[in-house]
This record gives C-alpha cells, sequence and structure tokens, in this order.
C-alpha cells in the first residue's frame, strides 16, 4: 500500500503540501501577545517569517479595522514574496518527477527555497530530505518499470530464462537499504533464504527449460491418434517429475511473495520512515508482476510459462488421443464390430488415468495463487474445469458405452441368427406355414425390444450424468466448461443410433412379418385373380382350333358360372383373413406405426383387402353375366332351329331369297349362340343339318339369279333403243344389285350397258332442268322471262324499233347467261341464244354457221360435252342443214351414248370368241371357267347382240357360282369379304379370303381365286 500511495508526482505533490499544512499549524498554536502599531508586522516580513506576520496581522485587524488599508497593503507584499517562494518549489517538484536523476540542480533549487525561509530551517531541511528520498525513490521507481516491461518482452518472446535473470536484478534495489534499516536478524534471514532459493531455482531452470522444449518438440510432432498414446505416456513419464519440482518451486516462491506482502504491510502500519522499506513491496512486483496486464509477469509468471512448455502441449495431445479414443470407439459402435469397440474402450480407460493425473499435477500448480473449485468431488483449477469434464467425462461414458456394447452383441447374435434362418425365404420356399412363420417373426421382435428398453435406461442414466455434471460447474466457468458436454451429446448421439439400429431392427421384423402375411394373403389373392382371369377369358374368349382347323375365339358362359361358385369360396375366407390382418395394423403403435416400411406394408393390405372385395364385385359380376349369356345363347340356339325349320319350308316352295335369309338367319342365330357358348354338339348340328340346305339354297338361287339378271339386261337394251334411257338405267341398277347378291365381281355386259345408258343421261341432265332440281323454280322463270324478251325484241324488230329490239334481246342474254353458269349446257337457253343470233343479224350468222358447225363437230369427237351440246343446238336452229343429221349420230357414238354401228370384223371376232368359250365350257374344267368368262365377256362388247356369247356366259356363271356354294360358313364369309371390298377395307378383305382358301375344299374355287386377283390388282 505504502508503494502505491509514493507511487508518482501526485505523492510528492501531497508530500509537499503536508509539509506546508504542518509548518502553518505550527505557527498558528504559537501564542504571541498583540502588540499596537505595524512595527512589530514589517520587522517579521523583513526576517521573512511570513506566517507570523499574516497571523499579527489578521489580529491587529480585527482589533483596528479601521487601519485596513495598510494592513491590506503588507498582506499583499507577503503573497507576492509567497508566490515566489512556490514557484521555486513547483520547479523542484517537477525536477524531482521528471528528472530524478540530476540530484545537483535539486540541492540547487534546495538551497534556494531554504533562502528563501530563513526563519524556520529546520523545517526547510526536512522538506529537503524528503525531496532528496522522493527523487531516488522515483529512479528506482523508473528501474523497476524497465524490469517488469523488460522482463515481459522476454516472456512474449519466449525467453523464460533471460526474463528469469531480469527479474531477479531486480531484487537488488533497496536491498541495501532494508538490510541497514534494522528490521532485526529474523527478518534479514529469512529474507536472504528465499532470495537465495530463487536464485538456485534460475541457476537449474537452463536445463529444466531445454528438457520441457525437446519434449515439447517430441509431442507436437504427433499426430494426437491413438497410434501415439505408448509414445505420449513415455514422454509424459519423463516429464512429470520436473513438473513435481516445479510444483515445488512455485509454491516456494509464491509463499516468499506473500512475505515480502505481509512486510510490507507491517511497515506501513508502523509508519516507518526509513527507505529501506520499499525493498519489500518492489521484491513482491518483481515476483508475481503487474496484475494489471494481459501476460502473467515477473518470477511467477516466467514459472508459469515455463510449466506450459510442456504441460500444455502434453494436455493437448491427451486431449486429441483421449478424443480419438472416443470417436473411433463410437464409429466401431456406429459400424456394430462391439467386440473392438470392448477392446478400445478398456484400452481407453487405462489411457484417460494419465490425463487425470497430469490435472492433478496443474491443479497443484495453479493451487497456491489461483482459485480451485469443487467439482463433481474433485479440487479442480479453475482455469482447467474444461479439461478435467473432458476426461472425467470420457470416463464415466466409457461406462455406459460398454454397456451398450454388450447390449449391441446380443443384437448381433440375434440378427445372425435371424439371418442364417431367413423366415421370409423358409415360407417363401413352403418350408414353414405362414402361421409359423408370423410367429417366430414376432419373438424377434420381442428380443430386439428388450435391447432397445435396455438402451433406453443406458440413455436415462447417461443424461442424469451430464446434467449432474453441467449443474456441478460453478457458475464463474461454466461458459468455458459447457463445450465438453459434447462428449455426452456425441455418445447420446451414438446410442440412439445404436437404438436405432434396434427400432430399425423391429422395424424389419415388422415389415417381414407383415410381408410374409400380406405376401401369403396376395399369393392366395392372386391365386383366385388367375381363376377369375380364366373365368373372364372363358366369357372373353379363348383360342380354338376347330376340326377343319380354323382357329376362332370360342366362349364358355355356362364353364365360367361353375368357376365363379368356386372362386367365391375362396374370397369369403380370404376376405376374413384380410379384416384380421388390418385390426392387427391398427393395433400398432409407436415407431412401429410410424415407420414408412410399415406404412406402405398397411396400404399394401388395405390395397389387397380392396382388391379382394373388388374381386367379389367382379365374381359377382361376372356369374351374372355368365348365367346371363347362358340363357341368351339357349334362346338363340331356340330361334336358330326355328328358322332353319321355316327354312325348308321356303325351299320347297321356291322362295329362294326367303329360304336363302331363313337359312342364313338360322346359321347366324346358331352362330350368335355358339358366339355366346361354345359346343361341340351344335357344330356339329349345323355342319349336318344346315349346311347341306344353305348349299342346295344358294345353288339353286345362283340360278335364278343368273336368268333374271339376263332378262333385266334385255329389257334394258330395249328400253335404251327407245329412248328410255332412265328407264334402261333403272332396269341395269336393278340387275347389278340383283347380281351383286350372288358375286363380288361386277358383271361386264351390266357394266358396259350401265356406261352409254348413264352417259346418255348425263348429256341429257345437263340439257334439260328436271323439275326436281333445286334451282328449277329459280331457272324457269329466269328462261322465261329471256323468251319474253326474245319474242318482244322479234315484235320490236319487226315495227322498226330495232334499238329498243336489241335491248330486249340484251336482257333475254343476260338471263340465259345467268341460267348457263348453273348449267352451261342447257338446251332452252343455248337454242334460244342463237335464235337471237339469228334475228339479230341473219347474214353474219348464216356467214358463220359453217365454221360453228366445224368447230361443234372437232370438239364432240374429242369428247368436249359443251361441243357436243352446241352441235345438238345447230341442228335444231337448222336441222336441214348438210350431213349436220349424220353428224349428230357420229357425235353420240364418239361420246359413248350410242353403240357403234356392227362392223364385219368385230361380229366375226365376236363369234369366234362365243364358239371358243362353248368348246372350253364343254371341257368341264373348272380352272378353265375365269378365261370362259373373260371370252364370253369380250364377245359380247364387240357384239352386244351375240345370242350364243350370251348363252354360254349364263351356263359358266351359274356353274362357277354352284362350285363355290360350299358350306354356309364359306358362303358367308364370301359375301362379307365382297362387302369389305366394296367398303374399301382391302387387306381385312384379302384376309378373309386368303383364309378361306386355307381350307383344302376351297383351293380351287373360281369365285374365291378371282375375288382374291380383284382384291389384290386393287391394291
Amino acid at each position: 500500500m505504502f508503494f502505491r500511495a509514493v507511487f508518482g508526482r501526485r505523492a510528492a505533490f501531497l508530500a509537499l503540501g503536508l509539509f506546508f499544512f504542518a509548518t502553518t499549524l505550527a505557527i498558528a498554536g504559537g501564542k504571541s501577545q498583540p502588540e499596537t502599531g505595524l512595527s512589530k508586522a514589517d520587522a517579521l516580513i523583513q526576517e521573512k517569517n511570513y506566517s507570523e506576520a499574516i497571523r499579527l496581522l489578521a489580529e491587529f485587524a480585527r482589533m483596528e479595522p479601521e487601519n485596513f488599508d495598510p494592513i491590506q497593503n503588507r498582506l499583499r507584499d507577503i503573497m507576492s514574496l509567497m508566490n515566489n517562494y512556490t514557484a521555486v518549489a513547483n520547479i523542484l517538484l517537477d525536477m524531482v518527477v521528471d528528472n530524478p536523476e540530476n540530484l545537483e540542480s535539486i540541492l540547487t533549487l534546495s538551497r534556494q527555497l531554504a533562502a528563501m525561509n530563513a526563519a524556520r530551517r529546520e523545517d526547510t531541511e526536512q522538506f529537503i530530505a524528503n525531496i532528496e528520498e522522493v527523487a531516488r525513490f522515483t529512479v528506482n521507481r523508473r528501474e523497476l518499470e524497465r524490469i517488469l516491461r523488460e522482463g515481459g518482452e522476454q516472456l512474449s518472446q519466449k525467453q523464460y530464462l533471460a526474463a528469469l535473470r531480469t527479474y531477479q536484478s531486480g531484487f537488488e534495489l533497496y536491498q541495501e537499504q532494508m538490510y541497514r534499516a534494522g528490521y532485526g536478524e529474523e527478518v534479514n534471514s529469512r529474507t536472504m533464504n528465499s532470495l537465495g532459493r530463487i536464485d538456485d531455482f534460475i541457476v537449474s531452470a537452463s536445463a529444466m527449460i531445454t528438457f520441457f522444449e525437446e519434449q515439447a518438440a517430441s509431442v507436437l510432432s504427433l499426430r494426437g491418434g491413438i497410434q501415439d498414446a505408448a509414445a505420449l505416456l513415455s514422454t509424459y513419464g519423463g516429464v512429470s517429475p520436473y513438473l513435481d519440482e516445479l510444483i515445488q518451486t512455485k509454491d516456494d516462491v509464491t509463499q516468499t511473495m506473500r512475505y515480502f506482502e505481509e512486510q510490507t504491510e507491517v511497515t506501513e502500519a508502523a509508519e516507518v520512515k526509513n527507505e529501506g522499506r520499499f525493498f519489500f513491496p518492489m521484491a513482491a512486483v518483481f515476483i508475481q508482476g503487474r496484475t494489471s496486464e494481459a501476460i502473467r509477469e515477473g518470477i511467477l509468471g516466467a514459472i508459469d510459462a515455463i510449466w506450459n512448455i510442456a504441460a500444455v502441449p502434453l494436455e493437448q495431445r491427451f486431449m486429441d488421443v483421449a478424443g480419438d479414443y472416443f470417436s473411433r470407439t463410437l464409429d466401431l459402435i456406429n459400424r456394430e464390430e462391439f467386440n473392438y469397440a470392448l477392446s478400445m474402450l478398456e484400452t481407453s480407460s487405462n489411457f484417460d488415468k494419465f490425463p487425470l493425473e497430469l490435472l492433478e499435477k496443474q491443479t497443484a500448480f495453479d493451487t497456491p495463487d489461483d482459485a480451485a473449485e469443487n467439482v463433481l468431488e474433485y479440487t479442480v483449477s479453475s482455469e482447467h474445469i474444461r479439461q478435467f469434464l473432458h476426461f472425467n467425462g470420457l470416463e464415466e461414458i466409457n461406462g455406459f458405452l460398454s454397456s451398450a456394447c454388450n447390449e449391441g452383441l446380443r443384437y448381433a447374435d440375434t440378427r445372425a441368427g435371424a439371418t442364417a434362418e431367413n423366415i421370409p425365404a423358409a415360407w417363401s420356399a413352403g418350408r414353414i406355414s405362414v402361421k409359423a412363420a408370423v410367429s417366430r417373426e414376432l419373438e424377434l421382435r420381442h428380443d430386439y425390444e428388450t435391447y432397445i428398453a435396455a438402451i433406453d435406461v443406458i440413455l436415462d442414466e447417461l443424461s442424469i450424468e451430464a446434467n449432474e455434471r453441467f449443474n456441478a460447474v460453478p457458475d464463474s466457468s461454466l461458459d468455458g466448461a459447457r463445450t465438453d458436454t459434447t462428449f455426452f451429446t456425441a455418445a447420446e448421439n451414438t446410442l440412439r443410433a445404436l437404438r436405432d439400429k434396434f427400432s430399425q431392427a423391429v422395424i424389419n421384423t415388422a415389415s417381414e412379418q407383415y410381408t410374409i402375411a400380406n405376401g401369403d394373403l396376395n399369393r392366395e389373392l392372386s391365386r383366385l385373380e388367375e381363376l377369375l382371369a380364366r373365368d373372364r377369358s372363358m366369357l372373353d374368349g379363348v383360342p380354338l382350333k376347330l376340326a377343319d382347323g380354323t382357329e376362332i375365339t370360342a366362349f364358355y358362359p355356362r364353364e365360367a358360372a361353375e368357376l365363379s361358385m368356386e372362386i367365391n369360396s375362396g374370397l369369403e375366407t380370404q376376405i376374413e383373413t384380410a379384416r384380421q390382418l388390418l385390426d392387427d395394423y391398427q393395433n400398432e403403435s409407436g415407431a412401429i406405426a410410424a415407420s414408412r416400411s410399415i406404412a406402405e406394408l398397411s396400404a399394401e393390405a388395405r390395397t389387397i383387402t380392396s382388391r379382394i372385395s373388388n374381386l367379389q364385385i367382379r365374381n359377382n359380376d361376372i356369374r351374372g353375366l355368365a348365367l346371363a349369356r347362358v340363357s341368351r345363347a339357349e334362346e338363340l340356339l331356340n330361334e336358330g332351329r326355328q328358322l332353319f325349320q321355316t327354312a325348308r319350308s321356303a325351299l320347297a316352295r321356291a322362295s329362294f331369297d326367303e329360304a336363302q335369309d331363313l337359312a342364313y338367319r338360322s346359321v347366324s342365330r346358331y352362330e350368335d349362340s355358339l358366339a355366346i357358348q361354345e359346343s361341340e354338339t351344335l357344330r356339329n348340328e349345323i355342319t349336318l343339318s344346315i349346311t347341306p340346305l344353305i348349299a342346295e339354297i344358294v345353288q339353286l338361287r345362283y340360278e335364278a339369279v343368273v336368268r333374271e339378271v339376263r332378262s333385266l339386261v334385255n329389257n334394258a337394251r330395249e328400253r335404251y333403243f327407245d329412248g328410255r334411257f332412265d328407264q334402261a338405267e333403272e332396269t341395269l341398277v336393278r340387275a347389278e344389285e340383283r347380281w351383286a347378291s350372288i358375286s363380288a365381281e361386277p358383271d361386264s355386259e351390266v357394266a358396259y350397258w350401265l356406261t352409254l345408258t348413264r352417259g346418255a343421261l348425263f348429256m341429257r341432265g345437263g340439257r334439260t332442268i328436271p323439275v326436281t332440281a333445286p334451282l328449277y323454280p329459280e331457272m324457269s322463270q329466269l328462261l322465261s322471262g329471256a323468251r319474253r324478251n326474245y319474242e318482244e325484241g322479234v315484235r320490236l324488230l319487226n315495227n322498226n324499233r330495232r334499238e329498243d329490239g336489241l335491248q330486249m334481246f340484251a336482257a333475254a342474254i343476260q338471263k340465259t347467261q345467268e341460267v348457263r353458269l348453273l348449267f352451261p349446257v342447257n338446251q332452252d337457253a343455248g337454242i334460244l341464244e342463237l335464235r337471237i343470233e339469228q334475228v339479230r343479224d341473219p347474214a353474219v350468222f348464216n356467214q358463220n354457221f359453217a365454221q360453228r358447225f366445224q368447230s361443234a363437230v372437232n370438239g364432240a369427237r374429242r369428247g368436249n360435252v359443251e361441243a357436243f351440246a352446241d352441235l345438238q343446238d345447230l341442228a335444231q336452229i337448222n336441222p336441214d342443214y348438210p350431213g349436220i343429221r349424220a353428224a349428230v349420230v357420229q357425235a353420240e357414238i364418239s361420246m359413248g351414248i350410242r353403240p357403234a354401228p356392227p362392223d364385219p370384223r368385230r361380229l366375226a371376232r365376236s363369234n369366234e370368241l362365243a364358239a371358243a368359250a362353248q368348246r372350253m365350257f364343254a371341257a368341264n374344267v373348272r380352272s378353265q371357267y375365269p378365261l370362259v368368262l373373260e371370252n364370253v365377256n369380250e364377245a359380247l362388247r364387240l357384239n352386244p347382240n351375240n345370242a350364243l356369247a350370251m348363252q354360254v356366259k349364263d351356263r359358266v356363271q351359274v356353274a362357277m357360282g354352284s362350285a363355290s356354294a360350299v358350306d354356309s360358313q364359306t358362303e358367308q364369309e364370301y359375301m362379307r369379304a365382297v362387302r369389305e371390298l366394296q367398303n374399301g377395307n382391302n387387306l381385312l378383305a384379302l384376309s378373309i379370303v386368303q383364309r378361306l382358301l386355307q381350307r383344302p375344299e376351297n383351293r380351287d374355287s373360281v369365285r374365291l381365286n378371282e375375288l382374291r386377283r380383284r382384291i389384290e390388282s386393287s391394291m
């Protein structure tokens, strides 16, 4: 405390102030008698006894206030003199504080100050002595500061031995004065012994520092993993004795410092004034350093630094290795290598004893001057609570981890047994029943849940331990220690991960259990679904190859109805099993219920249950549909048999169309019945009963159609030549339709006459506007108006009103042109326009008539419809024009609406072809029938009136038709192919024909081969 009181300039000023205060008190305490007048005051001022003069003047002023002015003048003189004294004193104090080494200047100023206060020389001499003491103290104080600064710099530069020697040099300050101060032999002896022990330590510190630095370098070169544990413990073993020695040294030095502090307090309490008293506070500072500095100073700071050379790297590497043991143990547990983890824990526990021992030494080292805390019933240095918790926590955690590893070994054994047993595979292979498999999975689940419970106990104990440790840490160290609870967190996370594995094993076992249960349910459901699919296929149709090689789709609703009864019985059992399984899922809780796999399996079970329900619905639907189809098949069969009997009756009446229609309808009903319910018996009935009847009907009908078509063609020819084109077309269309009812190949003769007739109709149709035409009223009105304009124009011309007449002609032409926009070759419009031209300018009309006639003839020869119409109109206007009638006839031949006149060569060729065809037909070679038909058609083209050709054609067509009427099915398929060809479905038509030709009995069918040729030519 004294050291701090006298430290600095403020202390010097305080000492000077106390001096003047004491002097003033001494003067004020005098009892001099008041004198009259001012002469005594003047004498005191002359003697420089300013204090006594001030006292006297003050008393005089009180007694004689009327003399205040001379009193005030004398006080002003005194203050001026005292101000000079104060100025010199301030200079002296500044010199003592700022430049205490300049003792000569300090003495000069002291003498000057003494001369200014001669009346109190003894006080002045004491003040000067104090000033000299302060000057020496300031010099030593600056030396103290230098030593502390230099020692601190050496510590920061790790020059520990140099720092010790620097601090040691400070003990010389005031040491001599202290020994001379007379504190007694005991104080001198203890001080000397204490300083001697410090000297001895400093002498030995060099070797210790070198050894510590070598060991620290060796420790720092280690990587900090468990592979360095042996080397680290070896280094620690070598360093440990020196650490003990350093602990003792620090304790001795600390005791010395405390002794010096005690002596400082003693001297201050006794108000000792000798300079020796300064030794103790300064020596204590050299030992402890300045407490306000960021780094520790003094000899104790150097000792701490030397300790840290070895202790800090050891402590850090101990933490690294212990942490590596810990992390590797956790890794082994995470990888389920529990035996290795237990071995690692044992090794780690043996290792952790040495870091704790080092911490005990650290606490012993820190305890003399640093606070220690009681943590978990251990005394721990405040600065090393974190490290203590680190190692102590690892030691505690190891026990928990060991218990967890034992549970892990039990879990691994159980899991290995379950893996070897492979319950799902055994169930899947049929080695165990579903009931046994589910029971075994439940046993495994119970075992895993036991292990989970054990881990939960360990986690609870671990949490309690972590909380106790956390709460046991003093508040002052709490923030620094909290980080070490991360070891507990890491261990807890690992144990929770292990628990999660156990939980996952429970979930996996439950998944296997439910997978088996679902699988068994699904397996049976799949079997029933297969039955239902087969049941459905009986309704949807299955491929069937008939006795003749034909492949069809067969349906079996009667058999499907029977199978659906069997399926329904199985479904009732499965729906009950499925409901029980869903109850099991519903009763699950915790992690199992929350797990994704169980949720998926539960959803799958619900899906299976839904599938069972849907299967029941579908099965019931199939059964209902099957029964309905059975009923419908029987109904159709009965209808077919009735139609068959009716067809026989119609044939007996020679009603071929009716008989064929009834027979086909009968077959259709039979086939409709077969299309619903396949029956070999029913097919035999068709073959033996209906097919012969259809063949007979087809033959007789074919002959009748051929005769009918011949009659219709002859009738149409007559109407054509009579000019009744529309009646001829109607008759030919009917002939075409009748022929199409028995053949897919158009009759060329019918086609020839249709072409002529329709050409004639087309020419006529463009010339006139039928009443049925949509624009007939409008066109008729225009033509009527045009004729009226024409007649009015003629009248006006006859009345010599040519301009008015021409205007009427123009109006008429405008109307005919409107008609010709829609009907370009209209006869009425064309003839009216010619008449207008003829009346308007007869000379020009006659002059251009020959040119127009020749142009129309040339155009008609080229097939131009407008030219042909012009020729007909010209013939109407001028029927007597030379050659015009013959030209019209030739134009009709050119336009294809009139047969050409007989040509002897064409007639001869026609007769030749007809005779050849007759000979070929008489040979009765079926394969030649198409050639026979081709020849007679060519003969009729050359001569439409060739009677022999007509006769041979009818006979060969009847023969070709009868040859193709093999059976009803072939006939129906043939007609279907014809319809598909007519609808443009060429590929489908060809497919039907090729399938029919694959049958041996149809390979030589003329009609089928001819139809195939026709289809292929159109593709």
